[in-house]
């Protein structure tokens, strides 16, 4: 597993001007300018409502892995490219990930690094885990995708819409809203409610993200030490796991009330910075059947991911 920091990061001229010189001044304004309304307003929020809104306040197997991976590609439709997709998805939200970068850094947060951030799952992560791990996702390949929103007028929300697409088979969509002043998660699907989470820091880090999903209890517990987070809790539902970090990377075994196990490696794993207020994530790892590829792109000042794409391959059992 790999850990460092990737200058320039594999990506090409266009995504750098991001969070330009000429856009920041503008967007600085805007966001020093504008006082948060005490109200949220649903034309701003989509598919969230005012009320919705209120609720804010193991051993490494990398060869079979790469020829699961080689043969998924192989079977795909020429017309799909992972890369070329991620690099579309910023693309298209460079201004409004030019506008959250820019949103005040509250005293209590410290600005995250690449190194951070790629120490602990991520909300977004977690749904998918849950997914998986309830056989939620087709045999063959599949998107999942979290696109950023505008922002509305309420300054403190960012509102993504969460997408997993399998070539054939059921799709599924969340709308996503952060409060990043309250440090507080919403989820809904189909226009109905289903989770609700909390964001807990200890000394200006991540200590817990915590809440309940679909009426399951979730919680992502990371451990932190001097040289980052040796082991992350993890409860999905009715799915329980410790992931651990060891020399060959980090592994975990998910455990079901039921007795069924799902192992989980983590094969790879690195991140750069884009520019001085963002950075991206990238990480592979394997879960039972299922091989997954992410990429995930963080403004300094926010705990939750702005845009991720990631490649499912369900190889069947």
């Amino acid at each position: 597993m790999r850990i460092s920091r990737i200058s320039g990061y594999d990506l090409p001229p266009s995504v750098f001007s991001m969070v330009s010189t000429h856009q920041s001044s503008s967007v600085s304004k805007t966001v020093s300018d504008t006082k948060a309304s005490s109200r949220f307003d649903d034309k701003d929020l989509g598919d969230f409502t005012e009320s919705d809104l209120a609720a804010l306040c193991l051993d490494g197997d990398a060869d079979s892995s790469r020829d699961m991976w080689i043969k998924s590609m192989e079977e795909m439709p020429k017309a799909v490219n992972p890369d070329r997709e991620f690099l579309t998805l910023l693309v298209e939200a460079q201004e409004v990930l030019a506008y959250y970068a820019l949103l005040p850094r509250y005293g209590s947060v410290k600005v995250l690094s690449a190194k951070q951030s790629i120490q602990h799952v991520s909300l977004p992560e977690a749904l998918l885990l849950f997914a998986l791990l309830n056989d939620e996702v087709p045999v063959g390949y599949s998107r999942f995708v979290l696109r950023p929103l505008a922002q509305g007028k309420y300054k403190d929300v960012v509102r993504a819409v969460l997408h997993l697409q399998p070539l054939e088979g059921k799709r599924h969509r969340w709308q996503v809203a952060f409060h990043v002043k309250r440090r507080q998660a919403l989820i809904k699907q189909a226009s109905k409610r289903c989770g609700t989470f909390e964001y807990e820091l200890h000394d200006g880090r991540l200590e817990k993200i915590s809440g309940t999903y679909k009426g399951l209890r979730f919680v992502l517990d990371p451990e932190w030490h001097q040289d980052g987070v040796h082991f992350e809790r993890l409860s999905l539902g009715t799915f329980r796991s410790e992931l651990i970090r060891h020399k060959r990377g980090k592994s975990a075994l998910f455990r079901h009330a039921s007795g069924k196990c799902l192992k989980m490696q983590v094969l790879s794993l690195s991140s750069g910075n884009v520019d001085s207020r963002t950075f991206m994530t990238k990480k592979t790892w394997r879960l039972g059947h299922y091989l997954v590829k992410l990429r995930l792109f963080y403004s300094k000042n926010i705990l939750m991911p702005l845009a991720l794409h990631a490649s499912v391959v369900n190889a069947g059992h």
